[in-house]
């Protein structure tokens, strides 16, 4: 448990509990191991309150993590004096050092915390009488050094950094925390609509968009006055007017294609695609209304347009960097150059550019992902280019796999983007789970290579079929996974903080080994099944383990090991990806096709299909590989097609005797993903059947899995065919 009562309010009354058993356990404990210093801490200036209250700081915290006293409050010749002063000199950091002696000076209270953290843990690694097992590896400098942040902003959106705690730790900023509004959250102000801000029926329709003259509530007119007084309203109310404490604000349409084309709106310049022109305006009043506070814009979507003309000091940007492809050393890449030149244009009105990156598959948070190499050099690139701040858009509050170890390395790149991100790794895995480093490290390590080496992009939406393809190398995962599910733990002493990580990690690879298996079907090098002597097949022992060890929830009380976060809940700890899909969805449709063991009854098991449509035509061996499509994410054994005109054979003399057809169709509504409105069966020229789903439900958002079904004879047959009459909902 981090204990940073002076910084975090939240946690102050159990601070002070940990720190009145300290105290108490250090006088009682006779046999305490003597520390190897005497520590003389103080203020370089006694009137300077500030740097007072971090020398405090030190003292407090250094004490309570040893069990023998190793203060003095007197210089001595043998003691080790450590000068601590906080203020704006010009850098963010200064280390002096000598034999026996210390001075650090940070810019601000939150620059000194990190600082004397670090410092703390780099002699607690000296000296074990010192506990400092908790906190996160150290990257103190070893000589004088004086440094200047390359980044004002640092942010990593993942479980870890939602603690407040953990944010101090590693120096970085909060989305939650640090932004009065953030994102695409505008209807935040709308709570300042008295009686009508109860549902958007009963709000001004000023407040909406004009679409081709009909209003669009999902988005909002950033030349209604009504808007306007509803968000100075909102930051007076919330924030006050910024002199004491000035914070930052992003004015964004929501995330839709729609911009207002209203009378005032299109006046003003926008278009129906560009709404530019009116949020611009909207920031620049709020910005000479609010001097004190900071507003952005976003360079992204409706918003991508880069205003004419210069824009005033307290207004930046946050340039989404979606389309700047994520590969190692791109950086020469046509992508790459134009998103640096969209970088250098908005320097050129605006003194605050921000970057919106991300370190996520956003489709499968629980599967490696070797972000590492890819992020440093990205970071250097910003660095390099001038970019005043970065934010790094993870799993949020979902967890992911090693996100913990991620984001300590991260937050340290963005510190000083030359550091070995390898090597930060490889600190950390060993400091916090030693029993489990070797093992770990080695996978994750060779996957960072494979992405070095390999310059593939790594994709932000992606399934296994292209996660194989890119960034997981299926040999080398699959021989790491054998291990490591054989790797016993029963006699190794770990730590909770160990048992808890090997527990979720043997959860997460157990998902990501199964997908390995699906996606080979029956056939694959990897497969959920075995082929048994008389030719029949049965779901591998593997497979079948993997499964069951989904089951393994962490219980609640261990969830803290995993995120360093108080506020983790087992909601947020099982999620397959940015949709919010339960890992136990998966599991329970996983063991439903497993059970009914389907692909026994199946004629033509393995055996390829032509499909045509449009005057092109493919073989497709998985409509045929004995796995099911699983409802919720259309990853998950599904393959697409657009319906119209679309053909598939089927071999006749493999289905002479089949008495009953099956298809598996998806209803995703959400993506666009629908089944046919019916399928007809011809055979031998001659329309035989026409199959439908009577009982589809007219809306599915999350997915649903719909079986077309009929009694079918094929004897005699010559030629069969499947042809599909689409559906009108969806162009798939």
């Amino acid at each position: 448990m981090y204990n940073l009562s002076s910084i975090s309010k939240l946690l102050l009354r159990l601070a002070c509990c940990l720190l009145i058993f300290c105290s108490v356990s250090c006088h009682g404990n006779q046999n305490a191991k003597k520390a190897e210093k005497i520590y003389y801490i103080h203020a370089e200036d006694p009137k300077d309150q500030l740097s007072v209250k971090m020398a405090s700081h030190l003292s407090r915290h250094l004490q309570s993590r040893c069990k023998s006293n190793l203060l003095t409050e007197h210089k001595t010749d043998d003691c080790f004096e450590v000068i601590v002063k906080t203020g704006d000199f010009g850098y963010d950091y200064k280390v002096e050092q000598r034999p026996g002696f210390c001075k650090m000076t940070a810019r601000d209270e939150k620059t000194t915390i990190w600082l004397i953290y670090q410092f703390m843990k780099r002699e607690g690694v000296k000296d074990d009488a010192i506990e400092v097992r908790d906190l996160p590896p150290c990257i103190f400098p070893q000589g004088d050094t004086t440094a200047t942040f390359p980044f004002e902003y640092r942010d990593v959106y993942s479980p870890s950094n939602q603690n407040p705690d953990i944010t101090i730790l590693l120096c970085l900023n909060n989305v939650e925390n640090d932004w009065g509004l953030w994102g695409h959250q505008m209807n935040k102000v709308l709570g300042g609509n008295g009686e009508k801000s109860y549902g958007s029926a009963n709000m001004d329709q000023e407040l909406f968009a004009q679409v081709n003259g009909i209003t669009k509530q999902s988005q909002l007119c950033f030349s209604s006055e009504k808007l306007y007084e509803l968000t100075v309203k909102y930051i007076k109310d919330k924030y006050g007017d910024g002199v004491i404490h000035p914070e930052r604000f992003m004015i964004a349409p929501n995330d839709n294609s729609f911009v207002c084309t209203c009378r005032k709106c299109q006046s003003a310049g926008n278009t129906s695609t560009n709404a530019t022109p009116t949020v611009t305006r909207f920031i620049e009043r709020l910005a000479a209304d609010f001097p004190n506070h900071s507003f952005f814009t976003v360079g992204y979507s409706t918003t991508s347009q880069i205003p004419d003309h210069k824009l005033p000091d307290n207004v930046g940007v946050m340039l989404a960097a979606v389309d700047y492809t994520r590969a190692y050393q791109n950086s020469e890449s046509a992508a790459a150059q134009n998103f640096f030149n969209k970088i250098e244009q908005w320097k050129s009105i605006t003194k605050k550019v921000y970057v919106w990156d991300y370190i996520c598959n956003f489709d499968d948070y629980l599967s490696p992902f070797p972000i590492l190499m890819v992020m440093k050099d990205r970071i250097q690139q910003y660095a390099e280019r001038g970019v005043k701040g970065v934010f790094l858009n993870g799993s949020g509050y979902f967890y992911a796999s090693m996100q913990e170890a991620y984001c300590f390395v991260l937050s340290q790149l963005m510190i000083n983007p030359n550091l070995d991100p390898l090597r930060l790794l490889h600190d950390y895995m060993y400091d916090a789970v030693p029993h489990l480093a070797d093992m770990s490290f080695a996978a994750l390590e060779s996957a960072e290579r494979h992405m070095e080496s390999s310059h593939l992009p790594l994709p932000m939406y992606a399934g296994m079929d292209e996660i194989s393809r890119t960034y997981i190398r299926p040999d080398n995962f699959v021989a790491f996974y054998k291990f490591s599910v054989k790797h016993s733990t029963e006699n190794i002493d770990m730590t909770p903080r160990e048992k808890a990580i090997y527990q979720k990690l043997r959860q997460l690879y157990s998902y990501t080994y199964m997908e390995l298996c699906r996606l080979g079907g029956v056939n694959g090098k990897y497969s959920f099944a075995v082929k048994n002597e008389d030719g029949s097949y049965s779901a591998d022992p593997l497979f079948l383990r993997a499964l069951n060890n989904l089951r393994d929830v962490i219980s609640e009380k261990e969830l803290y090991y995993l995120t360093n976060n108080d506020n983790a809940r087992m909601d947020h700890m099982d999620r397959v990806n940015e949709a919010g899909v339960y890992l136990g969805d998966y599991q329970r449709e996983c063991d439903i096709w497993i059970n009914k063991g389907v692909w026994s009854q199946n004629m033509l098991l393995g055996i390829p299909l032509k499909v045509y449509s449009h005057g092109w035509e493919a073989e497709e061996d998985k409509l045929t590989d004995g796995v099911l499509g699983i409802s919720q994410n259309y990853h998950w054994g599904w393959i697409l097609y657009f319906q119209e005109k679309l053909v598939m054979k089927i071999p006749a003399d493999k289905v002479q005797e089949a008495n009953e057809i099956a298809m598996g169709f998806l209803n995703f509504e959400r993506h666009k993903m629908s089944p046919p409105v019916s399928v007809e069966i011809w055979v031998d020229g001659e329309l035989r059947t026409t199959v439908k789903q009577e009982q589809l439900s007219e809306f599915f958002d999350e997915g649903q899995l719909v079986v077309f079904r009929s009694k079918v004879d094929f004897k005699g047959a010559q030629d069969i065919e499947l042809r599909f009459n689409p559906s009108e909902k969806s162009p798939c």
